[in-house]
């Protein structure tokens, strides 16, 4: 009986463990499409700005920090992310 028990357990612990795993990467991916969406945007924006400006918002340093997260979440997402590797620190400086 305590076998059963023991194996009873291990198996919810499993699937919770893989619900996790998988909620994780839902909403991982979601963030990714918000994240195109976002970049989408910036390109419209980029588009209709104003270019006689004296001080100008740096659309490109934004849409290359947004896809350097996207990389990093779609590497998580995929199990491609090693360890060592060169991440690009982000601007975020956009004047």
């Amino acid at each position: 009986m305590k076998n059963i028990l023991l194996v009873f357990v291990a198996l919810t612990i499993t699937a919770t463990a893989d619900a996790d795993v998988e909620s994780e990467q839902a909403a991982l991916s979601k963030l990714v499409k918000e994240i195109d969406f976002m970049i989408l945007k910036i390109n419209e924006i980029r588009e209709d700005a104003p270019t006689q400006t004296r001080i100008k918002f740096n659309y490109s340093a934004l849409s290359t920090d947004l896809e350097n997260i996207r990389a990093g979440i779609t590497d998580h997402i995929k199990g491609t992310l090693s360890t060592g590797r060169v991440i690009q620190p982000i601007k975020h400086q956009y004047r």
